[in-house]
């Protein structure tokens, strides 16, 4: 890890920094830009992570908290099984991203596993799948995730726009969203701009959205 807040009380704040070409690890683990985990805690702004190995950003557990402003998260690689390439990772805890650019990683631009995060004026652009026969997520939340998007587009990426699984329960929320360009990339599923499945806690919610140019289907 370049990076790292770990532990109850740990607190890191970052302004105008680079955070370029971590790794890869040797083994299964590692190779993150920025990484948060254990009850830390940070902010960044004015943050570039790029060319990270796995994942660019990442925030885990239950009790950490991490919040970007005015971010770049630009080309993670994935290790060689192949692995990761994640732009914007959380495995609980609670994201806030405002201002954020997630460009061309692999397999997700931001996925959300448990916790509640927050998405406010973003853009999502050009994520690829991992191989030729899997699919790529704009944004995915699942697990049981609070998830609330606001003033973000997914554009040009390899599968799904927007996806909220709501089979763990967990919430959703979009508003003023567009998904564009969604493509079909070596699978026979995708295209798709919005999906929202399962039996969440809240009933989801959709305003104000726009789904233009999706293979498949809109929404």
């Amino acid at each position: 890890f370049a990076v790292v807040s770990a532990g109850e009380g740990s607190q890191l704040m970052l302004a105008r920094a680079l955070i370029a070409d971590t790794g890869p690890p040797s083994g299964t683990a590692g190779g993150h830009g920025l990484h948060v985990q254990d009850g830390g805690s940070a902010s960044a702004t004015d943050l570039i992570a790029i060319r990270n190995h796995r994942v660019g950003v990442n925030n885990s557990g239950a009790a950490s908290t991490l919040v970007l402003e005015r971010a770049e998260v630009i080309d993670t690689l994935p290790l060689e099984e192949p692995d990761g390439g994640t732009g914007i990772a959380q495995f609980d805890g609670t994201l806030t991203l405002r201002d954020v650019v997630v460009l061309d990683n692999v397999g997700f631009g931001v996925f959300v596993q448990q916790g509640s995060a927050s998405i406010d004026r973003a853009l999502i652009v050009g994520t690829t799948p991992t191989s030729d026969s899997g699919l790529s997520y704009g944004v995915l939340a699942s697990g049981g995730a609070d998830l609330t998007v606001h003033d973000t587009a997914a554009v040009d990426n390899a599968g799904v726009g927007f996806l909220a699984d709501g089979y763990l329960g967990g919430s959703a929320s979009f508003d003023h969203c567009l998904a564009e360009a969604t493509g079909v990339f070596g699978s026979t599923f995708g295209g798709v701009g919005l999906v929202v499945q399962g039996g969440f806690t809240a009933t989801p919610t959709v305003r104000h959205f726009i789904a233009r140019g999706s293979i498949s289907a809109g929404v």
